[in-house]
């Protein structure tokens, strides 16, 4: 059986999430913005969630910029799919395995606390693909015309998260963030497989993190914080526990 091109299977899509959208809307069978709310709570958690999403991708690098009222995120990791684009314009379905965190889905969705719609800069099957999620579950195609696509034509290794910031954030929320950056420094690395180096820049600050394997189960923390520089080393044990087998009797 032929396989449908990447804009045929894109608009059908389209329509049907519209008309679960419209169906949705006019039977008020589920509130989806009130359940998201719901559960994320926490207003910064995206960050910690984006990262994971991009270790999952097998990364190596991502950077954070806050600047306005725009919030960029970016990674290296492989492009996505037909699956990923699917999965992350829905709620409560996961393409992940059973081993990875996050497996039901729900995690990018603490985007929705801080933007109402991200914009997703990406490749797709060898092409470039650019789509935004209106409405947490319609997928649809960014104009062509769209400035930022000319910004970073040049970095085609990377897939790019665009986040409007909502107007109703709270004007001390770069402080925030920048406090829960210096609180979290150490913690975005340590957990993670794949990321060895992660950036901020926020509001004329820039930190930098790097994860340097110096022995088999031993690791060091490189923190900069505008040139200032700072280590810590730490020791790793891993062991597989799993919590899935089930019960033979």
């Amino acid at each position: 059986m032929k396989k449908i091109s990447i804009n045929e299977w894109f608009n059908d899509l389209n329509k049907k999430r519209k008309s679960i959208e419209k169906h949705n809307r006019e039977t008020e069978a589920v509130n989806i913005h009130g359940v998201l709310e719901t559960f994320h709570t926490d207003q910064l958690h995206f960050i910690f969630e984006l990262l994971q999403n991009a270790d999952d991708t097998g990364a190596k690098k991502a950077n954070f910029h806050f600047k306005n009222n725009l919030i960029t995120f970016s990674h290296n990791g492989s492009e996505f799919t037909r699956s990923n684009v699917q999965k992350i314009s829905s709620i409560g379905y996961s393409d992940k395995s059973e081993d990875q965190i996050g497996k039901f889905g729900m995690g990018f969705k603490s985007v929705y606390k801080i933007t109402n719609q991200p914009l997703i800069y990406t490749s797709l099957e060898g092409h470039k693909f650019n789509f935004k999620i209106r409405n947490e579950i319609i997928p649809e195609k960014i104009d062509k015309k769209d400035k930022f696509i000319e910004k970073i034509k040049n970095k085609n290794k990377f897939t790019f998260f665009k986040l409007n910031i909502n107007k109703a954030i709270p004007s001390d929320f770069f402080q925030k963030t920048k406090q829960f950056i210096e609180e979290n420094q150490i913690k975005f690395l340590l957990f993670l497989n794949n990321l060895k180096e992660i950036q901020f820049d926020i509001q004329n600050v820039h930190y930098s993190f790097k994860k340097i394997e110096t022995g088999k189960n031993t690791i060091k923390i490189k923190t900069i914080k505008n040139k200032k520089e700072k280590e810590f080393n730490f020791y790793v044990y891993r062991q597989k526990i799993d919590f899935l087998t089930k019960n033979k009797n």
